[in-house]
């Protein structure tokens, strides 16, 4: 069977595909990561593929189970949450990550803390607490005390979305 038609569909491994949709491969290295699909093959006793037109680096047959189908449109946002964002530049080291995620700023607070305590080697100076000027972002730096690091926690709101249908 052979899908050409924008708007027809195929299910593959829990994912919704359809033609003329946006699709993203995560293990294309040698050109672009995002393509449209231009046709669905999916024969019986075959590993369903889809034509993708890479705008730069042209079309290219790739089987489903390397694509990831992108949402057609971003839903309708269902709430907020905060998030705790940690970022470490220091001499030898420089990371970032999400610590947490949760309805309540105060818990996030707590979850800074903990991880400024989590560590005994870490010896930390305040020297910035402050929310930005709508109070919904708030932002706490240190430095560190016996080096030239340098450690920032920001809690700010996002956004919360349904999962797209098929994704």
């Amino acid at each position: 069977m052979i899908l050409d038609k924008k708007g027809q569909s195929f299910s593959a491994g829990g994912k919704l595909f359809a033609v003329g949709g946006t699709a993203w491969c995560p293990w294309e290295r040698d050109g672009e990561l995002f393509c449209i699909i231009r046709a669905i093959r999916a024969e019986d006793n075959e590993t369903p593929t889809a034509q993708c037109d890479f705008e730069e680096d042209g079309t290219k047959c790739l089987p489903l189970e390397a694509l990831e189908p992108v949402s057609p449109s971003v839903p309708e946002e269902t709430g907020k949450l905060y998030v705790l964002y940690y970022i470490y530049d220091g001499a030898c080291d420089t990371s970032c990550r999400v610590l947490g995620v949760s309805g309540s700023k105060s818990v996030l607070i707590r979850k800074m803390l903990d991880d400024l305590e989590g560590d005994p080697s870490l010896k930390v100076n305040l020297i910035c607490a402050a929310p930005y000027t709508d109070g919904d972002i708030l932002r706490f730096s240190f430095e560190e005390m016996n080096g030239d690091g340098y450690l920032d926690y920001t809690i700010m709101p996002v956004s919360v979305y349904p999962g797209s249908v098929g994704a």
